[in-house]
């Protein structure tokens, strides 16, 4: 039942960030066969950054769930801090890497000028995304090392639905931008999430929530040992039935 509260969540928020990707996806093929040729070459070079932004995530949240359940909340507390630290700065450099690769990356995805020259305007913007990026998908790693996956699922949904969904819209079809637009909308709306999943991460009562783990993993282990008892009992039943015949 833990599983499916956990794995429910986690399948939900996957969903939604790939359906408003092809939401985005939708409106870059409105502004023709260039534009939407240019998206999907990004989308390569974002899931880069996502799988190093998912590698500190998931350590995060092993270590900082670990420790809430020996009873370390403080120790959680610093191995959470120290998680988005680290992902700051893997983002910094990995921005770096980007924004000086930037004459040199368009040739080598496409051999069309003009989606060339797209790139080369879109990286700055994408390379600034993935800071807002690791530090809001870290902090969501975070929480749901605390139990609360739930919430911070909620509150992608809501950065989403709220922010970037309507802001690429307006952008893309009130103001007729182009695929800095699209790009720009990602970058706030990454920027909005991290900032109020952060907030929430640092406000957090460390102590009653490791109590509250370790409370609940006392009762599953207590379930676990009723089950041995229940089946030690039947086995011990089954065999003096058996001596008796």
């Amino acid at each position: 039942m833990e599983m499916l509260k956990v794995a429910l969540p986690l399948a939900f928020g996957n969903l939604l960030a790939y359906a408003e990707w092809e939401i985005l996806t939708v409106f870059a093929a409105v502004m023709g066969p260039a534009e939407v040729t240019t998206w999907a070459l990004l989308a390569y070079i974002w899931d880069l950054f996502e799988v190093i932004t998912g590698s500190i995530g998931g350590a995060a949240e092993v270590r900082c769930s670990y420790q809430l359940g020996k009873g370390r909340p403080q120790v959680a507390k610093m191995v959470a801090y120290k998680s988005i630290f680290m992902a700051f700065l893997s983002s910094i450099v990995s921005t770096a890497i980007v924004v000086s690769l930037r004459g040199f990356l368009p040739v080598w995805l496409s051999s069309d000028l003009t989606i060339q020259a797209m790139l080369s305007e879109l990286f700055p913007l994408m390379a600034l995304g993935d800071i807002t990026m690791n530090i809001g998908m870290t902090c969501w790693t975070l929480l749901g090392a605390q139990g609360r996956y739930h919430f911070a699922t909620s509150l992608f949904v809501a950065s989403s639905v709220l922010v970037t969904i309507p802001l690429s819209t307006l952008l893309v079809f009130g103001f007729n931008i182009n695929l800095q637009a699209l790009v720009f909308s990602v970058l706030i709306g990454y920027a909005v999430l991290g900032t109020i999943l952060s907030v929430f991460l640092f406000i957090s009562d460390w102590e009653s929530i490791s109590l509250k783990i370790q409370a609940q993993f006392a009762a599953e282990e207590a379930g676990c040992d009723d089950d041995s008892d229940d089946s030690s009992s039947s086995s011990s039943s089954s065999s003096s039935g058996i001596s008796e015949d």
